[in-house]
């Protein structure tokens, strides 16, 4: 079935990169734009992102026996990475992109879709739990590792007006199941939380 093209505006909350907490993306360092060439068994996805100011335009040209469609979706912020997967393992490729944004305290998210032969899903997360979200300020750090999409965040003490974080992270994984509650969107799981 051929897809049709969607363009979505939505202000991507901001976060940072991966890594040591304490090294965190510039804003003015991530360049303006990107060009990459991804490929997931027969499926290949060209992306680009263009764009001036806080605003980008994200292209995913989806090429495959089964499926040759483009997407189109507007971010707040610069894409600094994009991954395909298969977390939920039903060999149907996902592609993620990360977003940061401008600020000392960025927010973290993703854009994220699962390819079937006749449907794309809208990849998010669920609510947030406010137990693990207790002591948090942002600087989150979202990668994908093995079967899971991982956030992290340094934990701040509520009281604390100096705006320094503990010296504790806190490590959410998300998996991905089947289910599928709403029409196109498809929301991850909590699978594990711990702090170190």
């Amino acid at each position: 079935m051929k897809l049709n093209v969607y363009l979505w505006l939505i202000g991507i909350t901001l976060f940072s990169c991966r890594g040591n907490q304490e090294e965190y993306f510039r804003f003015s360092k991530i360049p303006e734009s990107l060009e990459q060439v991804l490929h997931f068994n027969d499926v290949t996805f060209n992306v680009s992102v263009k764009g001036t100011s806080s605003l980008k335009k994200i292209t995913i040209i989806i090429k495959s026996p089964e499926l040759n469609d483009t997407l189109i979706r507007i971010v707040n912020g610069k894409v600094y990475g994009v991954k395909t997967g298969d977390l939920n393992n039903n060999n149907l490729p996902e592609i993620y992109a990360f977003v940061i944004g401008r600020g000392n305290n960025a927010k973290g998210s993703f854009v994220g879709y699962e390819f079937g032969s006749d449907e794309v899903v809208q990849l998010a997360f669920p609510e947030p739990n406010p137990k693990l979200m207790e002591g948090y300020m942002g600087q989150d750090s979202l990668f994908i590792q093995g079967k899971y999409l991982v956030r992290q965040f340094p934990v701040y003490n509520d009281s604390d007006l100096s705006l320094t974080p503990t010296a504790n992270t806190r490590v959410i994984e998300y998996s991905l199941d089947d289910s599928h509650p709403y029409k196109d969107i498809r929301l991850l799981h909590l699978e594990n939380s711990y702090v170190k």
